[in-house]
């Protein structure tokens, strides 16, 4: 999509395609190391954006829960630390941060390569004790 980040976050898309349903297909984790969840952040992550580049195909969805974590925030702590709200949300989005380090087998490789692979960066938090360690403000 070529909207602002600010547009996509608050959910404004703009898609050319048909209303009706080509294909579905299921994931599942045969060992059970994944639940529903995972299967579905991983299909949101790594899978839907290959397939929508796919020519012919108007728009890949995913139907999973989306992985997410709510942060209460204690008003008369924020206040004694000369913190914002706005100041936490800052935090969480650059330390919980999913980040493409580049690929392996993209050019300029030879162009008898076949196989190219995204790498990422570890950067997504899941668990309380995760967010709980998040750096709000450091001094120098």
């Amino acid at each position: 999509s070529r909207l602002p980040q600010i547009v996509t976050r608050l959910g404004v898309q703009v898609q050319e395609a048909s209303s009706g349903f080509l294909m579905m297909v299921a994931l599942v984790s045969t060992d059970g190391s994944m639940d529903a969840v995972a299967l579905g952040d991983y299909l949101s992550r790594n899978v839907t954006s290959e397939i929508a580049r796919i020519e012919g195909v108007g728009r890949a969805q995913v139907f999973a829960s989306q992985r997410s974590m709510r942060v209460w925030l204690d008003p008369d702590k924020m206040l004694g630390l000369n913190l914002t709200s706005g100041d936490v949300t800052a935090a969480i989005a650059t330390q919980n941060a999913q980040v493409a380090a580049g690929r392996i087998g993209a050019q300029p490789n030879p162009i008898t390569q076949q196989i190219s692979a995204s790498v990422l960066v570890s950067g997504q938090l899941s668990t309380p004790e995760e967010f709980g360690s998040i750096v709000l403000r450091a001094n120098p």
